[in-house]
Parts: structure tokens; sequence; C-alpha cells
């Protein structure tokens, strides 16, 4: 199942942009965005942010990572 490949992969890499995402599991981004969705939410992967600033809304981030929450470590976003 491409769920379960999509979070091991990022499990054994540690962290993943999700353009890199997109192209090794041959989808777009947004397709990459709203399967990762649901692990985000059960607080296993975190996301970062990256390009956002006051005046642009973070949902076009230019560069956009995920990995791994680790035991013991509280799940957050990440804007930089």
């Amino acid at each position: 199942m491409i769920l379960t490949e999509l979070k091991q992969y990022i499990d054994e890499e540690g962290r993943v942009e999700r353009l890199t995402l997109a192209k090794k599991f041959s989808m777009s981004e947004d397709g990459v965005d709203a399967m990762l969705d649901l692990w985000v939410k059960k607080g296993k992967l975190t996301r970062e942010l990256i390009g956002c600033d006051k005046t642009q809304c973070c949902q076009e981030a230019e560069r956009v990572w995920y990995r791994p929450v680790y035991k013991d470590e509280l799940m957050t976003t990440y804007i930089r």
C-alpha cells in the first residue's frame, strides 16, 4: 500500500522533501500531502514549511519536508 510505503521511506531516510517523494512515488505533490496528512494527524510524521513569511500563506510554501516524529517528541509543524 502506497501510504505505508511513503511512511516507511521517510522513516528510513529521516527527512525527505515533498518534491522528492512525489518523484520517487510518481505522484503529484498535492497527492503526497493528501496521503501523508493521515500520518501527520496521527502524530507519526511532522511537516516543515520552508519559504513562508508574514505576507504569504504557508499553504504555498516554497518547500515542504516530512520527517518522523521520534519517541517522546511533540508533533509540530515547523514554519521557516
